[in-house]
């Protein structure tokens, strides 16, 4: 009979600890790509805006965007990627922002997102 006591007790504690764990793990705190995966992403999603003709800011992406996504750099948190696409030719940078699995969210200019503004975490290079 104790050593059923024993038995039951462990078991109950590991199930504990188990709940404890999957309680304080959520989505959003693990990346499912890696740095290149997420630029890929981010290149295709250019490559998506191309051809939808989908406004950024108000201004359709041209061709020379295409040829930009050579430059794309990645910057991240536990949540987010942002991936960045330095366009020579009309001077400026799209910045996009992607989940932690890739999911396209939105795009601008200056890069300034409230999702990473008032995040409790900071951006920085993709590892």
């Amino acid at each position: 009979m104790t050593a059923f006591i024993r038995t039951t007790s462990i078991l109950v504690i590991c199930l504990q600890l188990l709940a404890g764990a999957s309680a304080v793990a959520h989505p959003g705190h693990e990346h499912v790509l890696t740095e290149k995966q997420a630029i890929l992403r981010g290149k295709a999603v250019v490559s998506s805006l191309i051809r939808k003709e989908e406004p950024v800011n108000g201004e359709i992406l041209d061709e020379s965007w295409q040829q930009a996504t050579d430059t794309a750099t990645c910057k991240e948190t536990p949540e987010y990627y942002l991936i960045a696409v330095d366009n020579r030719t009309a001077r400026k940078t799209l910045y996009l922002l992607l989940t932690s699995a890739g999911k396209y969210l939105r795009a601008n200019f200056d890069g300034q997102f409230a999702d990473l503004t008032f995040s409790a975490y900071p951006v920085q290079s993709c590892s």
